[in-house]
């Protein structure tokens, strides 16, 4: 029973100065309760008149134990010695370990994420992966978000990506950032962060965290629910998905919960790869540490209905990044000279796997490729060229596709480069989209001579760093060598100025078609109430003429 009740205090004692500072202050105020229990109970058995104040200043002060007027001599001094010891062991000791305790706490707390706060008008990132970095230096740049708090709520090691972040931004953009731990698809979490008072929201993700996607839908869903349940509407949120089929998953899904919740958020979704895609090919420029990198445009000076000129955008790699800039082209790449001359936009990848990665591209895009030209060129060991080509039924699109396979080192490859490259009438652009940043620099340093000599655009996959291209660009035979898809400058302030665009030109489309179609139903009612009354008059007219 005593070893029992031992471990429970023992237990009990633990937990509280490891927890909370109030539990750390009871357990003082318990212990100098019992010390001043016991005081008066010396007292009582001290020989000597002792004032309950001349107690207190034992306790609180170990140097008052001096010799004073009233105190007793020779060994009946010992109680006030018992004092002493007790104040200066349970008093002071004490008091001070607590205090120091919970300001060591408090701060172990602070830079492991565990301290909440009461939030207001705030930018909430939940997720830190290396994008993290690049979207706080561009929310920092925009006027109004200079005094909103930036929260990051993260599962990793926050003091560990304190460091990090530390690194990276200046002390300006690091002064309104506040990093908390927590799961960010975790209720509790984010209602301590009070997201539903937030200005925007960033959903993102950790590093080294599995089913990125899945992870970030689950967290829009508590997002949702706790916007119901304090009745928030139209927060913006902004999503990041690892993978463009997860968003369209997302966008097609029809139950219950997600209907709500896109009445209740205002989302967009983005994805690193096709974000990047268009910032080369649609935006033309970025600004990556300092360093402002305008890229050249597919056209170049413009396309126009009497050019018999087209572009060729030629991908060397397809990667997720190579597909992107693949698909993103097709978007925008529509000239008029198609409509009077028939000339098509021309996109070539090349790749080792070229014809399953062919294939899976035509499952994911079925229709388009149906209706669109695409080629499969192959080569074996002798340098022997097989062609596949698909031509549609239906000719009506002004984008064909190429498919090679082969590595960029390859001598019949590197024969094609110097081909299209002799094309008077072709406007080449070269994206090297391998997954290896390395190799990539070594391709694009590395083509054949034509290329440079020509200044065809290259830009260059480099995720972690440009520097090395920054560097080669300094040469005149690699001024056309562009660097593009670098994590510290993931996000693009001007995507929501090409999503407003956007809404105004749907806007104006909506309403000339809805105008259009009403002045049609108008005119057709018309045309029926004329026609009507020319057949009464008629029948009026006849039976005038029989009478």
């Amino acid at each position: 029973m005593i070893r029992r009740l031992w471990k429970t205090l023992k237990l009990g004692f633990d937990r509280s100065f490891s927890g909370a500072s109030w539990k750390q202050i009871t357990w003082l105020f318990g212990i100098l309760a019992l010390v001043l229990g016991f005081s008066l109970w010396i007292k009582s058995y001290c020989t000597a008149e002792l004032h309950d104040m001349r107690i207190l200043e034992l306790l609180l002060d170990p140097g008052s134990f001096v010799l004073q007027d009233g105190d007793p001599l020779g060994y009946e001094r010992l109680p006030l010695l018992a004092l002493t010891f007790l104040g200066a062991i349970f008093f002071t000791g004490g008091l001070i370990s607590v205090v120091s305790n919970i300001l060591t706490g408090r701060i172990a707390r602070f830079r492991q994420g565990e301290i909440r706060y009461r939030f207001d008008g705030h930018i909430v990132l939940l997720g830190a992966n290396d994008t993290a970095a690049g979207l706080i230096r561009e929310l920092h740049a925009e006027p109004e978000n200079r005094r909103r708090d930036i929260v990051l709520l993260t599962q990793s090691d926050a003091e560990a990506l304190r460091r990090k972040l530390h690194a990276e931004l200046s002390p300006a953009e690091e002064r309104r950032l506040i990093i908390l731990h927590g799961q960010r698809d975790s209720r509790e979490a984010l209602e301590k962060i009070h997201i539903h008072r937030a200005a925007r929201v960033f959903v993102l993700s950790d590093d080294g965290e599995q089913e990125h996607d899945s992870v970030s839908i689950s967290a829009l869903m508590q997002i949702s629910a706790i916007l119901d349940a304090h009745d928030r509407r139209n927060l913006p949120c902004h999503l990041s998905f690892e993978y463009q089929s997860s968003f369209q998953v997302f966008q097609l899904a029809d139950f219950e919960e997600a209907e709500r919740m896109k009445s209740r958020i205002h989302f967009s979704a983005t994805n690193f790869h096709e974000n990047w895609a268009q910032r080369v090919l649609v935006s033309g420029c970025c600004n990556c540490n300092g360093r402002h990198i305008l890229y050249p445009p597919l056209d170049r000076d413009g396309i126009r209905a009497q050019s018999d000129r087209y572009v060729h955008l030629i991908v060397v790699g397809m990667s997720r990044m190579g597909v992107a800039m693949g698909v993103t082209a097709a978007h925008i790449a529509h000239y008029p000279n198609f409509v009077t001359q028939g000339i098509r936009t021309r996109i070539t990848f090349i790749d080792p796997d070229a014809e399953r990665e062919m294939n899976f591209l035509k499952g994911r895009y079925e229709p388009l490729f149906r209706l669109s030209h695409h080629t499969l060129r192959k080569f074996d060991a002798a340098g022997s060229e097989t062609t596949s080509v698909h031509t549609p039924q239906e000719d009506f699109l002004d984008v064909e596709w190429e498919f090679v396979a082969g590595g960029i080192e390859s001598p019949h490859v590197r024969k094609l480069l110097k081909d299209w490259t002799a094309d008077e009438k072709a406007l080449p652009t070269l994206a090297i989209c391998g997954n290896s940043a390395p190799e990539n620099v070594a391709a694009a340093l590395y083509l054949p001579q034509p290329l440079y000599d020509r200044q065809v655009p290259i830009f260059v996959y480099q995720k972690e760093t440009a520097t090395i291209l920054e560097i080669a660009r300094r040469s005149s035979r690699y001024r056309s060598v562009y660097p593009f898809g670098m994590m510290c400058e993931s996000y693009d302030a001007t995507l929501k100025q090409r999503i407003r665009k956007a809404k105004r030109i749907n806007y104006v489309y909506n309403h000339f078609t809805d105008a259009k179609k009403s002045s049609e139903k108008s005119s057709g009612r018309t045309q029926r109430k004329v026609r009507l009354q020319n057949f009464r008059s008629r029948i009026r007219n006849c039976r005038l003429a029989r009478r």
